[in-house]
């Protein structure tokens, strides 16, 4: 491994680590992400991954970069191994650099591997050794450097592993969940380990690796990717017991990815343009082709020039990135995020609709019943007009005979209406009548008081 484009990872022993293997591939052969490539901002990794990430593989198990603080001594290894071994059981090493576009299989290289517990060295390229006692060991893996005219063997690689006397039984389980996976430099991605439990009930810790020099606990945490790059973060959790586990998830550090537009509907075309992240002529290896992935599901497109066009047929939010070169493992140019919208159904014309019958037939109705109720009115105000005649018809008709009876008691010969003891007559008072209308049977109308 090598350092990062701030150095602060011993620069000389590193910038020979990366001399060497750009030697191994033949003069002037460059090793991709061993060149640093300008972005926008933040700093670019000089190494087989994102900030340092060591190559080298116990049990298959990746070693993880070593938190880098101000008391770290000169000689600490570049790695550590999150996971403990166990003493009396094999360790497998080996230096996986399938990451670092361009580089040779290891096999190419002579190797030399000290194991630091004082038991000789291994010219294997892929040694197993066991540890005979509990402890904590730094592990070597060197190369052997004859292009001075003179044979020297440097440390390519290094890690840090821990031995137990005896596994734990039923180790804690380890979960993490991330926000994305891949990040434009400077962005921020969060983590979960909410998911973890300790098989054992007890109460677990959380210690992070983000493989760029720092580490944080909890299980909630976020971080700042400032370095570019491609490598994991870990999660190391462990139990009362001590019993660990690790989960890991991939991260994508890279500069931004010039798109045309950021959002757009199903359908739309966007162009990309990643001129800006290719190194200058003399600066870094020359990139003859680009392979873009659009995240879409859809084919690669590889092209010359470091512009290409995509159509997104279908809904969602899909990650851009473009390759320097078709291989798998080279390095990412640049990243971009294109949020793609489903079009909305077109609205055709209304559809021709039969007649209402349910309205029809309730207008009808209420005219019936307003016609009804009018003939009904009209039946009831002559009814009431009539009655209104015969009443007054009746009234008349006392009145005359009151007044007929009252003539005839002043007629002579009548008996005296005083009775025998004579006196005035009664007063007979009738109700006072104002003038009215006619009667109905014709006549003059009514008078007053007689």
């Amino acid at each position: 491994m090598v350092t990062t484009g701030n150095g602060r990872r011993r620069l000389g022993g590193h910038m020979a680590r990366a001399a060497l293997l750009a030697l191994a591939l033949g003069a002037g052969a460059a090793l991709g992400l061993f060149a640093p490539v300008g972005g926008r901002g933040g700093q670019a990794a000089l190494a087989c991954g994102l900030g340092n990430t060591p190559t080298m593989l116990a049990n298959s198990a990746p070693a993880l970069l070593f938190p880098v603080t101000k008391n770290t001594p000169a000689d600490q290894p570049i790695g550590i191994f999150a996971l403990n071994s166990v003493v009396g059981q094999p360790v497998t090493f080996v230096e996986d650099l399938s990451r670092v576009s361009g580089a040779p299989a290891p096999s190419s290289f002579k190797w030399r591997w000290s194991f630091g517990d004082g038991s000789g060295s291994s010219n294997e390229v892929s040694p197993k050794h066991t540890y005979a006692a509990p402890g904590t060991y730094n592990v070597h893996a060197q190369i052997l450097d004859s292009s001075g005219g003179s044979d020297i063997w440097t440390d390519l690689d290094s890690a840090q592993i821990t031995i137990t006397a005896a596994p734990v039984a039923n180790p804690p389980v380890a979960k993490v969940t991330a926000s994305a996976t891949a990040v434009n430099v400077n962005g921020t991605i969060t983590f979960d380990a909410s998911g973890s439990r300790a098989t054992d009930g007890s109460q677990l810790t959380y210690l992070w690796n983000f493989n760029d020099g720092n580490t944080a606990t909890g299980a909630h945490v976020s971080h700042q990717f400032v370095i570019q790059g491609q490598g994991i973060v870990a999660l190391i959790v462990t139990d009362k017991r001590g019993g660990r586990s690790v989960a890991t998830t991939n991260v994508l550090v890279a500069p931004e990815l010039t798109a045309s537009a950021s959002s757009v509907q199903s359908g739309d075309t966007v162009s990309f343009d990643t001129s800006a992240n290719v190194p200058p002529p003399g600066q870094g290896p020359t990139v003859s082709s680009f392979t873009w992935s659009f995240g879409d599901g859809s084919a690669e497109q590889t092209t010359q020039a470091p512009t290409a066009t995509h159509t997104f047929a279908t809904s969602g939010t899909f990650t851009v990135t473009v390759r320097a070169g078709t291989s798998k493992s080279a390095q990412v140019l640049a990243l971009t995020t294109v949020k793609v919208q489903a079009v909305p159904a077109a609205i055709g014309p209304a559809a021709p609709r039969g007649p209402n019958w349910g309205l029809i037939i309730a207008g009808l109705v209420a005219a019936l019943l307003i016609a009804t109720g009018g003939v009904f009115g009209v039946r009831a105000q002559l009814r009431r007009g009539a009655l209104i005649r015969e009443r007054e018809a009746a009234l008349e008709l006392a009145r005359a005979r009151a007044v007929r009876g009252t003539r005839r008691a002043g007629r002579p010969g009548m008996r005296d209406p005083r009775g025998p003891g004579g006196g005035s007559p009664p007063l007979t008072r009738y109700p006072e009548r104002r003038e009215g209308p006619r009667s109905s049977r014709g006549g003059p109308p009514a008078s007053g008081n007689r």
